[in-house]
């Protein structure tokens, strides 16, 4: 439901994926599905390391925008909860869906490192990323950061298990 999104919804979709995996977790979201992850953070509050390990999340969307609240209404307002789990947010300097300062600002709330990536738009498709390099760097920083708190993952091949928030969301 792309065109009608409901956060209890995704988040609902979402703790079950979590669920279902093998910890620990990395949840990687883009644009509202950082939204998603952080609302399910907040709400399913766990013990460092459980069921979720650590997150990228990736230009997230300004849901607290006036423009946005049509489309991104029942997401708003965003929360501003520190996340539970070792967290990178990634964001680009002329994100049309997020100033750079309100990703900044966000990243400083949920207790995440920040990481501007530059102009790359929304960093999705649209973007001409394709495999993108540097993203998959940070995806490695977000695991081995995992392993520093909790001394269960340290690389890739030691993660159990890596949730891309569009798969659970596409299913709805």
């Amino acid at each position: 439901m792309w065109d009608r999104p409901h956060r209890n919804s995704w988040i609902t979709k979402l703790g079950a994926a979590i669920a279902q995996a093998k910890a620990p977790v990395i949840l990687v979201g883009q644009s509202l599905c950082c939204q998603a992850i952080a609302w399910w953070a907040s709400l399913s509050p766990q013990p460092q390391g459980w069921p979720g390990a650590g997150t990228l999340p990736v230009a997230p969307a300004d849901v607290d925008w006036p423009s946005a609240a049509a489309e991104l209404g029942t997401f708003a307002p965003a929360t501003r909860l520190p996340l539970p789990l070792p967290s990178i947010l990634v964001a680009s300097a002329n994100d049309p869906w997020i100033e750079l300062e309100s990703a900044r600002s966000l990243a400083s709330s949920w207790g995440s490192h920040f990481v501007d990536a530059g102009p790359l738009g929304h960093v999705d498709a649209a973007s001409g990323l394709g495999w993108w390099p540097y993203g998959q760097k940070l995806l490695e920083r977000a695991i081995f950061a995992t392993g520093g708190a909790h001394g269960e993952v340290r690389s890739p091949a030691d993660a159990r298990a890596v949730l891309a928030c569009p798969a659970v969301a596409e299913e709805e």
